[in-house]
């Protein structure tokens, strides 16, 4: 009994369907002389070989007629569009019907998608391929930040097969359906947890569990449920919502064997969890961790409620034992919404000592933890032991005994990977707070920085058109306020036509705009260099995600002056899988630092992108719902094994509103760090991954290096050899926390037995 989906889009349509409707024809009824539909244009005129763009009365999804988009060139591209005037202060939400037919995407392809255009910035739904029957798909709420048209179209790109198209539905987004998206996202969060807990009570084969969650989903239905929810105490948010947690505590009760109220057990740090989580019928009681000196490493402790009834539990760790000990910052493991409907663990802050004892407060149902952050700065090498105790009111204490191997290695301080998170100083509420990120992006060894163009000293020119001095004002003042960076993504925004123009109103490509380009990139380049910023440190980010033939022609033009100006500058592009081949080509001979996504490193491109570059980076897009360790911490292992010497990540920066709260500002929050203490940027798992993956490459570096210098025996060189050989390939084939564990404790011991 799954009540809640169908429920949840019977409140939204029914308030879509009495919004007013702003597409014109948006079923293809109504036809022009020609036969085709009234109020739309084709795209192109003239369409490719193969291609048809027609109303199709066979296959409508109601009424009289669907449109059809068929292609047989994976390389053609139709579409049907209109021009629309909106609200510059509105909010609309869309929705399509799609059937499709043996979609195929090409090479950079974005497929079928219903697409919306306007001069503040295009959206679009998910790309659809395959084959499939008719569905509804939605795009928005979608902003409109100042337009007053749009363009809404749905498009066929770079593929083959058919796709119909019919009952395209706008509206603006009033208050009253604004309310009923609200409540869709409550509905969808109360459903996930109702089904993940319904298919563990199948699988125990607990009737009783499966008919409370009916249950449940069945008082659900015409409930108006809270969206004003505190989401930094964490999940459940609502009655309704801890029912369902309570459900789970009672199967986590009944099967797990533990005595209660409290159930507790190690797991590797990154393991990925839910904060409905099973708890497991054996589990382990004794943590450690193995770390050189000057390192950060972690444990953590697990801890579920399985009473019916909140617990608190008090936290103490006992003294190191040894001289010189390493010290340990106690975290509490939290549990978030990271949006989708989901919850999982990620935030990690400080667990703080109130009336002298430290307390995680658990409802029943949930999981939480103890993270042990340690850190061996300034201590001794050798082996150090403590014990974790937990003791919840009502239970006895549990204890868990720790051990700390400190190993006499030090990475170098500067890392044989440069790292980068789009920190911007001015994004979010990072201007107040940069005192704290400064210092934690250099903890979590981040050595470049993104600078977009409010950075770069644009051209003046006097009367005469002679160049003016160039105004490094802005560009000082964040060299200051930056910490030390190895590396300057310097991205000028020329994919912006107003930068393209040099800000000038230069027609780009001309000869006067070729004239002030040259002389720019030459102040440009010594400017920096002077500034302590030569062409070894600073890459050209000319344009961002050149995927489409605009941009790619803006690298090319750009790039071309300054490869012209200064050849041993390095130019920069970061393209993803929709870049087609014909357009890396078109832009490979003025880029000789190529950084494709990571998901864009298939043999066949890597092989491409080595070919062309000095330098192979690579970046990632990771939200709040990515994994902590195949995401982030596994990542620089595939980067040693294909290598990369960088890797970046958006963005330590773009949360929206608070990023407790993933629904705040309309749009996912990507931010690996969490606000809400003035002592700190509150950490992640995803955050304290990313850290662990950069130490991870680093320790694989190092035995190359040591044994490549001929330390140690022959013996243990040819270890070294074995494992820089086999290792990352095997722990990549495993993707598994305890083969990367096993993996680097090989990697550090034989560094041990190498020597210095």
């Amino acid at each position: 009994m799954r009540y809640l989906p169908a429920l949840v889009a019977l409140i939204v349509a029914t308030s879509f369907a009495e919004a007013q409707q702003l597409a014109f024809n948006p079923g293809f009824e109504e036809v022009d002389d020609a036969g085709w539909a009234a109020g739309w244009e084709i795209w192109p005129d003239t369409l490719a070989a193969g291609s048809v763009l027609a109303l199709d009365e066979n296959m409508p999804h109601t009424g009289r007629a669907s449109l059809r988009i068929s292609q047989t060139n994976p390389v053609a591209y139709s579409r049907a569009e209109q021009e629309i005037a909106v609200e510059p202060d509105a909010s609309y939400l869309f929705h399509v019907w799609v059937k499709g037919e043996e979609l195929l995407p090409g090479d950079g392809s974005q497929g079928a998608r219903l697409y919306v255009a306007k001069p503040t910035g295009d959206t679009a739904t998910r790309r659809q391929e395959g084959t499939f029957g008719w569905k509804q798909i939605r795009l928005g709420p979608v902003e409109m930040k100042g337009a007053s048209r749009i363009t809404l179209m749905f498009y066929l790109h770079r593929a083959t097969g058919t796709v119909w198209v019919d009952d395209i539905e706008m509206v603006k987004v009033t208050p009253d359906l604004e309310h009923e998206l609200e409540q869709e996202k409550v509905y969808e969060l109360l459903n996930k947890g109702i089904d993940q807990v319904r298919t563990e009570a199948e699988i125990l084969g607990d009737a009783d569990a499966q008919a409370a969650l009916d249950a449940i989903a069945e008082r659900a239905k015409g409930t108006e449920l809270p969206s004003d929810v505190d989401h930094r105490a964490g999940p459940p948010y609502y009655p309704l919502h801890a029912e369902v947690f309570g459900v789970m505590a009672a199967l986590n009760r009944e099967y797990s064997g533990a005595a209660g109220p409290v159930a507790a057990w190690v797991s590797d740090p990154f393991e990925p969890m839910g904060a409905l989580q099973t708890v497991p019928a054996e589990r382990e009681m004794t943590a450690g961790c193995l770390m050189g000196l000057d390192e950060r490493d972690q444990c953590r402790v697990n801890l579920s409620n399985i009473g019916d009834a909140p617990v608190d539990v008090q936290i103490s760790v006992d003294g190191l034992d040894g001289d010189g000990a390493p010290t340990i910052t106690l975290r509490e493991m939290c549990c978030i919404d990271p949006g989708g409907g989901g919850l999982k663990p990620d935030p990690l802050p400080l667990l703080d000592e109130v009336g002298g004892v430290r307390t995680i407060t658990l409802p029943p149902g949930r999981l939480g933890g103890v993270w042990l952050d340690i850190s061996s700065a300034g201590a001794a090498a050798g082996t150090y032991a403590t014990t974790v105790r937990i003791a919840p009111d009502g239970g006895d204490e549990m204890r868990v005994p720790v051990s700390i191997e400190v190993l006499p290695l030090r990475m170098p301080e500067e890392k044989p990977i440069t790292t980068w998170g789009y920190s911007y100083e001015y994004y979010w509420i990072l201007p107040e707070v940069w005192h704290l990120a400064a210092p934690d992006l250099a903890a979590h060894h981040i050595d470049a920085y993104c600078w977009p163009s409010r950075y770069v000293p644009f051209p003046e020119l006097d009367d005469d058109g002679n160049l003016q001095t160039l105004d490094w004002t802005t560009f000082e003042a964040g060299v200051a306020s930056h910490p030390p960076m190895r590396w300057l993504l310097l991205w000028p925004g020329f994919e912006w036509q107003g930068n393209l123009e040099l800000r000038l109103g230069l027609e780009p490509g001309s000869a006067e705009w070729k004239r002030v380009a040259r002389l720019w990139f030459r102040a440009l380049v010594d400017g920096l260099d002077e500034r302590g910023f030569g062409t070894d440190r600073v890459a050209w980010y000319l344009t961002d995600e050149a995927i489409s033939y605009g941009k790619a022609k803006a690298t090319v033009q750009t790039g071309a002056i300054l490869n012209e100006v200064s050849p041993e500058s390095l130019v920069m592009s970061n393209p993803y899988p929709a870049a087609p081949w014909d357009l890396l080509r078109q832009m490979d001979p003025v880029v000789n630092l190529w950084c494709p996504s990571l998901s864009f490193t298939d043999p066949e491109h890597l092989e491409f992108f080595r070919e062309g570059s000095d330098i192979l980076w690579t970046y990632q897009v990771l939200g709040k719902g990515s994994d902590p360790f195949a995401q982030h911490r596994l990542s620089f292992w595939d980067c040693w094994q294909k290598g990369l010497t960088g890797q970046g990540f958006w963005c330590y920066a773009d949360a929206h509103g608070s990023n407790w709260d993933p629904r705040d500002e309309g749009r996912g929050d990507y931010s690996p760090v969490y606000e809400g203490d003035e002592r700190e940027m509150i950490p992640s798992l995803r955050w304290e991954a990313w850290r662990e993956g950069v130490e991870d490459y680093t320790y694989l570096w190092m035995l190359r290096q040591r044994m490549q210098q001929d330390a140690g025996t022959p013996q243990v060189r040819e270890t070294a050899r074995e494992l820089i050989e086999q290792l990352p390939g095997q722990v990549l084939a495993s993707g598994t926390p305890e083969a990367l564990t096993d993996a680097r404790r090989r990697v550090l011991e034989t560094l041990v037995a190498l020597g210095e």
